[in-house]
């Protein structure tokens, strides 16, 4: 028996995490594939898949990136054999979307405070709009707190992960993988 590959069941478990994320049983997603390639897939496939112990081609990689909505980049990296190089770029990948993700989760929390804040002076106590919507309206001002809380917690979340990360992503030479968020001062 061949020595197992933590990169082939790493990317099996990714799999099954997003299939049944995606309310699919394996006999769903062979049939899926099965349609979208014209060649028969079967569960059996996708178990041994999932488990590891097979490998994808790259149009199967493909084709389960579309039905399932994931990046099928992700796929490939997860593929791909581990070396210190591709780990440290992995991880400056992931430290980079995890960054960028939340620097546009603050700026979603900031339009929802703007929102809040015009349908506030726009609407309150509005004769023009429905008294349950008046009700809500209401709570805006309340609530706004709420969001610029979770944009603080973010802000400094990011701020945490840019200052940690970043230093050793630059020690090791990985270039490009942070944004322009924060000043290099």
């Amino acid at each position: 028996m061949a020595n197992p590959d933590p990169a082939r069941e790493a990317l099996g478990l990714y799999i099954r995490n997003n299939r049944e994320s995606a309310g699919l049983s394996q006999s769903q997603l062979a049939q899926h594939m099965s349609n979208a390639m014209g060649n028969k897939m079967y569960q059996t496939t996708i178990g041994r898949i999932e488990n590891g112990e097979r490998s994808l081609s790259l149009t199967e990689a493909v084709v389960i990136a579309d039905i399932l909505n994931i990046p099928v980049a992700t796929l490939g990296q997860m593929a791909a054999p581990s070396t210190p190089e591709t780990a440290r770029q992995n991880y400056a990948h992931k430290i980079a979307d995890a960054t960028n993700s939340i620097m546009s989760s603050i700026g979603a929390v900031k339009s929802l405070v703007h929102a809040s804040q015009d349908i506030e002076n726009r609407f309150s106590g509005s004769k023009e709009i429905p008294e349950n919507l008046q009700k809500l309206v209401a709570k805006i001002p309340g609530e706004q707190f709420i969001f610029e809380h979770a944009a603080n917690v973010m802000r400094d979340l990011a701020d945490e992960i840019h200052n940690l990360w970043a230093p050793w992503m630059f020690e090791q030479n990985i270039n490009g993988y942070l944004d322009d968020t924060h000043d290099e001062s």
